[in-house]
C-alpha cells in the first residue's frame, strides 16, 4: 500500500471473499442472491428475515450491513420503530454528490508535480488532485446552484501498480472517485451531460499529468443516481450519508442509536451508515460485533 492505502490483492472483492471464507471456517453459512424483504419483528424483537421467495430464516440476532433507510422504515416496517427515530431517518442526508469514473489505460499517468525523491512513493497509486482550497471551493462552487464542476477535483488510483492480476500484460486499470455531482442538476439532464462532464476529468487529469486522455482505452462513469439504482443504496451516496458534523460521531446514523444497536431488540447495524463512516476500515463491523457479544 502507500500512505495509509492499502490494495487488496485480487481486487476489493476478494476482501468479501475472505470474510466469507473466515466465516465457512467457523460454521457460517453464506447465501447469495437471497434478497431480503422484511427483517421480522414480534413484540419489539427481531426474530429473523423473510426472503423475497417467501422463505423465512429465524435467527436471534440480526445485523445490517445495508443503508439505515433501508434497514429502518423498509425493511424494518414503521410501525414497529418509534415516530421520533423514524422522523430522524428520514432526515438522514443520503443524497450523493460525487461521481466514480473507472478506466482502462494502456499506460501509468505520470504526474508533472510528481517528485519520488521528496516524497519517498516510488509511484502515486493513490493521490489528490485539489492543489488549493480554491480550486476545491470552485468545484462546489458550480454544485450548490444546480450544475457540476467545470474543474472537478479528483483522487486517481492504480490498484494495478501493485497488482498486475487485474489487468493485462502492459495495461493498467484507474479508478477516480471527483467531485462535485449533484444527484439531479438545475434545467438539465445527466443524460445529456455525462460526457462533457467526462470530458472536464480529462482536462483536468491532461493538466495534471499530461497526454492522460489519449491513454483511456474504455471507460464506465457512475453518477449518484447510477449507485443508487446499481446497489440500491438511496441517493447513490458512497458513505451511505453525509459525513457532516452533525452527522458523524455520536449522531450517526442518529442521536441515541450510534452504539450499533437499534429500537429493535436483537437488531443491530454495522455499515457505513454507523460510525465513522465507509471506506473499507473495518471498524464498523469490529465495534458492531463488540456490542452483539457484549449483549449476548
Amino acid at each position: 500500500g502507500q500512505g495509509g492505502m492499502s490494495f487488496a490483492q485480487g481486487g476489493m472483492g476478494n476482501i468479501a471473499n475472505a470474510i466469507a471464507a473466515s466465516g465457512v471456517e467457523h460454521g457460517m453459512e453464506v447465501l447469495t442472491d437471497s434478497t431480503v424483504e422484511e427483517i421480522l419483528v414480534r413484540d419489539g424483537r427481531a426474530y429473523g428475515v423473510k426472503l423475497v421467495s417467501g422463505e423465512e430464516i429465524h435467527a436471534k440476532t440480526i445485523v445490517s450491513n445495508v443503508s439505515a433507510k433501508l434497514t429502518f422504515g423498509k425493511l424494518v416496517p414503521e410501525k414497529h420503530l418509534p415516530d421520533d427515530f423514524m422522523q430522524r431517518i428520514k432526515g438522514f442526508r443520503t443524497r450523493g454528490k460525487s461521481f466514480k469514473l473507472l478506466c482502462a489505460i494502456d499506460r501509468l499517468p505520470q504526474y508533472k508535480g510528481f517528485d519520488s525523491e521528496k516524497t519517498g512513493v516510488d509511484y502515486p497509486a493513490y493521490s489528490h488532485i485539489c492543489p488549493t482550497p480554491e480550486f476545491l471551493e470552485r468545484a462546489y462552487d458550480e454544485a450548490k446552484y444546480g450544475w457540476y464542476s467545470s474543474e472537478p477535483f479528483l483522487s486517481p488510483i492504480v490498484p494495478t501498480y501493485y497488482d498486475n492480476s487485474l489487468c493485462p500484460a502492459g495495461k493498467h486499470v484507474i479508478t477516480f472517485q471527483g467531485g462535485v455531482t449533484p444527484y439531479e442538476l438545475k434545467n438539465a439532464s445527466w443524460d445529456d451531460e455525462r460526457d462533457n462532464l467526462i470530458n472536464n476529468v480529462w482536462k483536468v487529469m491532461d493538466r495534471f499529468a499530461p497526454g492522460f486522455s489519449d491513454s483511456v482505452l474504455h471507460h464506465k462513469l457512475h453518477l449518484p443516481h447510477d449507485i443508487e439504482a446499481d446497489i440500491n443504496m438511496p441517493g447513490g451516496h458512497t458513505q451511505h450519508g453525509e459525513l457532516t458534523l452533525d452527522q458523524l460521531f455520536m449522531m450517526r446514523p442518529v442521536p441515541g442509536y450510534a452504539d450499533y444497536r437499534s429500537p429493535v431488540k436483537g437488531l443491530y447495524q454495522c455499515g457505513a451508515s454507523t460510525h465513522p463512516g465507509g471506506a473499507v476500515s473495518a471498524v464498523n463491523g469490529h465495534n458492531a460485533a463488540r456490542e452483539v457479544l457484549a449483549d449476548a
